[in-house]
């Protein structure tokens, strides 16, 4: 169900590695599968080094409040 909506939808670990996505959001990062994407982490994925930086705040802004950010 998750890799049919079309949404972005992914989970990171604590650490920022990607434990899973769905189809959608690989394939708009130029990926064949969400399975290339498990195990990375922001910088070894192919977006403008600005918007990492500013999804790393995010993600450490994320683990200090425990709230998930839709």
């Amino acid at each position: 169900l998750l890799h049919s909506l079309p949404l972005h939808i992914f989970w990171k670990d604590t650490e920022g590695h990607y434990l899973w996505c769905n189809e959608v959001f690989a394939k708009s990062l130029g990926f064949s599968s969400s399975k290339n994407i498990i195990g990375k982490n922001d910088l070894q994925l192919p977006v403008n080094k600005k918007n990492t930086i500013d999804y790393l705040k995010d993600d450490e802004n994320i683990i200090k409040l425990g709230e998930a950010k839709f």
